[in-house]
């Protein structure tokens, strides 16, 4: 839609195949969705320990970044870094250990399927970088939860009204919903910020003009 084509930052995604295709951005991938299949295959495979290690890791750097935030920190150690790639390095080379890759079958053609266990484990390995990057950026977030709570207000307002009657209104109610989005995240109170843009003080919303 004209929007990733043109973006230089930094995008934090479901590892959608797609998505690595954009690389003019620092990709960071979305741990809440990595939570929800290692949760997945800790209760439907119970014998994969690592999925339930690799969950516990994940929360574990979660809460080290946490933590450093909260004391006002802009950064981690590169000592501490290390120590938790070293971890997940060590998860890594278990779960394969429990997972072996299959010998292919003589005479058949294609790629042997890898199933879904092991397809994440190699998405994990793969992508390491991108899954530890909230930890070593403290500005990126673990996960793309806001992105999708922004996202779903619209998804219900069209489920509500079947379609928007107009590309003018809708355009209309994108910016506005998008101007109360971002006056919640910068702490204005969304009432306060539409009531000062619309009595002409601009300068008093976020520090700029609208």
């Amino acid at each position: 839609m004209g929007v990733l084509p043109d973006y230089r930052g930094i995008i934090v995604h479901d590892c959608w195949t797609s998505y690595w295709k954009f690389n003019d951005v620092t990709h960071s991938v979305c741990c809440a969705h990595l939570l929800r299949e290692l949760n997945g295959i800790a209760e439907n495979h119970p014998e994969q320990a690592w999925a339930r290690k690799f969950k516990e890791h994940l929360l574990r750097m979660k809460r080290a970044k946490d933590k450093a935030i909260a004391a006002g920190k802009d950064y981690l150690s590169v000592f501490t870094i290390q120590k938790y790639k070293r971890e997940y390095d060590v998860i890594i080379k278990e779960a394969y250990a429990q997972n072996p890759i299959a010998e292919p079958v003589r005479k058949k053609r294609g790629r042997v399927k890898r199933g879904k266990i092991l397809a994440l484990i190699d998405r994990l390995k793969k992508h390491k970088g991108a899954v530890c990057l909230f930890l070593e950026k403290l500005g990126v977030p673990f996960d793309n939860n806001q992105a999708e709570r922004d996202i779903r207000n619209i998804k219900t307002k069209t489920k509500v009204c079947g379609c928007f009657r107009s590309r003018t209104g809708a355009e209309e109610y994108m910016g506005l919903m998008s101007f109360i989005s971002t006056a919640r995240k910068n702490g204005f109170d969304s009432y306060h910020a539409v009531k000062m843009v619309l009595s002409g003080q601009t300068n008093q919303v976020f520090g700029v003009g609208c």
